[in-house]
C-alpha cells in the first residue's frame, strides 16, 4: 500500500544523564593552577631569544620560577582546604559539606 502511513520507530535517541558532575571548586582552581604552571614555562620559552644578554635571561627565569613557586604554594594550599573539609566531614559524621 504506497498511501499507508509509516509506522515505524524513530531510534531512540541516546539518554541524557540526569544529573551532571559538577567539579569541586578547589579542582577548578588546581587545574587553573596547573595551566598557569604550564603557561608560565612556555611563556618564558617563548620569551628567551628576546633576551639582550644572559642578564636579561636570568632575570626572566627568576620571574618565572618566582611565579611557580607561588603557584606551587596555591596548589599546597588548596590540597589542604580539601583535606581539612574532608576530615571536618568524618569528624562531623555526616559525610555532607558543610
Amino acid at each position: 500500500m504506497p498511501n499507508a502511513p509509516d509506522t515505524t520507530e524513530a531510534p531512540a535517541l541516546p539518554e541524557r544523564a540526569t544529573e551532571e558532575r559538577v567539579a569541586h571548586p578547589v579542582d577548578v582552581v588546581l587545574e587553573a593552577l596547573t595551566e598557569a604552571d604550564s603557561a608560565l614555562a612556555d611563556g618564558l620559552n617563548a620569551l628567551r631569544p628576546f633576551a639582550n644578554d644572559d642578564d636579561d635571561s636570568y632575570q626572566l627565569s627568576d620571574l618565572v620560577e618566582d611565579a611557580r613557586h607561588d603557584l606551587a604554594a596555591a596548589r599546597r594550599k588548596a590540597h589542604r582546604v580539601v583535606r581539612d573539609h574532608d576530615r571536618r566531614a568524618v569528624v562531623d559524621g555526616s559525610g555532607a559539606e558543610t
